[in-house]
């Protein structure tokens, strides 16, 4: 019975200091700072690839920057224009986000990005001669994902996501071609801690 009590103690004594490192911890406080950059890919709902770069300056837990990236979203038919467009788009802007440990090996990531942008519509009609139409267009990107930590100046982060597009009124296409769940990665280097 005594070393059942004494084994207890120590048990007790052990957790909190192994709950207390704060490269183990989930959530933790940091009061660093920093900043990365690096490359992006993710796949649209609909099996479209976008790739792009991001990066941002980082301030205890949270983060603010800038990305840009591009996506051909595939051929798209148009009721009005009574033919089939490639479509694409080319989006830049601002994302802030929040990491809940930065220090971690693995850390989860709360990240949302607001883009402006343009969408293209091409149609050939034969003999290198297109119909074109182009339109702005304005996104939000609300993701979350998981930071894995290889090495000090590096992290991959793996994450999903909803793209929110507003009424583009691109020649009759609809709006769900760039409205969407999103998959992707990330590999970003520099100083996180």
């Amino acid at each position: 019975m005594k070393h059942r009590i004494i084994l207890f103690a120590l048990l007790m004594i052990a957790m909190p200091v192994k709950a207390t490192d704060p490269e183990k911890r989930l959530f933790q406080r940091s009061d660093h700072s920093g900043g990365f950059g690096g490359i992006t890919l993710s796949v649209h709902d609909g099996g479209s690839l976008v790739t792009g770069g991001e990066g941002a300056a980082i301030i205890g837990n949270f983060y603010i920057g800038g990305f840009g990236y591009g996506a051909g979203l595939g051929d798209h038919y148009s009721e009005s224009g009574e033919k089939d467009f490639d479509v694409h788009s080319s989006v830049g802007g601002i994302m802030a986000g929040y990491f809940s440990n930065p220090a971690a090996n693995i850390s989860l990531c709360f990240e949302t990005k607001i883009g402006f942008g343009e969408a293209t519509a091409r149609a050939s009609l034969g003999n290198n001669i297109y119909e074109e139409y182009e339109a702005s267009l304005i996104q939000l990107n609300p993701n979350i994902g998981v930071v894995i930590k290889p090495l000090d100046f590096l992290r991959i982060k793996i994450f999903g996501g909803y793209n929110y597009t507003g009424d583009v009124g691109l020649t009759d296409i609809s709006n769900n071609v760039f409205n969407g769940v999103t998959f992707g990665g990330s590999i970003h280097f520099g100083k996180f801690w």
